[in-house]
């Protein structure tokens, strides 16, 4: 598994899972990424979207990209929107 985002091949992580490594927590699949958000979407008739910052990515495994984050957290990045650069930068 890569470890950092400079290792990850961030073309191939479109369509794919994403999980919260923290619980092992669905965090919907991969749509599309933003400088600093992974955008993933939840849900097959009332689709959430998650706009997840990019500095929590932990690593992708060629299946699913993993976050160092828990579902309790999820919650806090769902939105119809992108953020703006300010909001996501790292912390």
């Amino acid at each position: 598994m890569s470890n950092t985002n400079e290792s990850i091949a961030w073309d191939n992580v479109i369509k794919k899972e994403a999980r919260g490594a923290v619980d092992d927590s669905d965090f919907g699949e991969v749509q599309e990424l933003g400088q600093n958000y992974v955008q993933t979407q939840k849900g097959m008739v009332s689709k959430e979207k998650f706009y997840i910052p990019k500095y929590l990515v932990q690593g992708f495994d060629g299946s699913t990209l993993w976050f160092n984050a828990s579902e309790d957290q999820l919650g806090g990045w769902k939105r119809d929107s992108p953020p703006d650069y300010n909001e996501y930068s790292q912390q």
